[in-house]
């Protein structure tokens, strides 16, 4: 009977050993990922750019996941570091790597707590670009309403959700679609004329360029880009 009871004890410790091993942190690179996470890994010279190179990872991770549930073939979605700390700035290390050595850093969050994060962000994203979006009828000049439409684009691709955030909440519409079509509306009433010294064109030949909308006013303030294909 005491070998017996011997026996279930040393199988006790054996198997308590076992799953303590199976479920301890390891090295930051070596994270085992359960389901139900997500995750980011960084690495760097100093702990702060090993740390806000994982959170760049996990939001990376998370947003290119949620677009690839509706398209499989999209590409990975990159994220400013602004908008990085927006959404994770208060998340805390899974696993760092051991003091001494070079510095290293996973982060992972549970799914649900993920959703609940970024719907909190997206919302208050929509709430000032949709304001902005909204103010562009009242652009009266052509180079106003493209400009800020180029500036929303910019914050729209900045936070990682060009192809992600729809113009309202429960919506399908994407933000960015129906920006890019007031942009493409107030391209079209552009016209350009441009005029080159005796009407010759070679690699060392100065362009003056005008820009005037349909009815023939005078626009400014475009930022233009020239390029010289041969």
């Amino acid at each position: 009977m005491r070998r017996n009871r011997f026996s279930i004890l040393l199988v006790s410790v054996c198997i308590a050993l076992a799953g303590g091993t199976a479920f301890a942190k390891t090295s930051p690179e070596l994270v085992k990922q359960e389901e139900g996470f997500y995750y980011g890994y960084g690495k760097g010279t100093t702990a702060e750019e090993a740390s806000l190179e994982a959170k760049r990872d996990l939001v990376s991770s998370a947003l290119t996941a949620t677009l690839r549930a509706v398209d499989a073939k999209a590409s990975r979605v990159s994220a400013s570091d602004k908008s990085v700390e927006a959404r994770l700035g208060d998340l805390k290390p899974y696993v760092e790597a051991k003091k001494g050595s070079s510095p290293a850093v996973t982060y992972r969050i549970k799914i649900a707590d993920w959703d609940k994060k970024e719907k909190a962000y997206a919302d208050t994203l929509r709430a000032d670009l949709a304001a902005r979006f909204n103010g562009l009828a009242n652009k009266s000049d052509v180079s106003g309403r493209i400009n800020e439409s180029l500036a929303i684009l910019a914050a729209l691709s900045d936070a990682g959700e060009t192809e992600l955030l729809t113009a309202q909440p429960a919506g399908t519409e994407l933000l960015s679609r129906k920006v890019e079509a007031v942009c493409a509306d107030a391209g079209r009433t552009l016209v350009f004329t441009i005029s080159v010294k005796d009407g010759f064109i070679d690699p060392a030949s100065q362009f003056s360029v005008n820009a005037a909308d349909s009815s023939g006013n005078a626009v400014a303030g475009l930022t233009l880009a020239v390029t010289w294909e041969t």
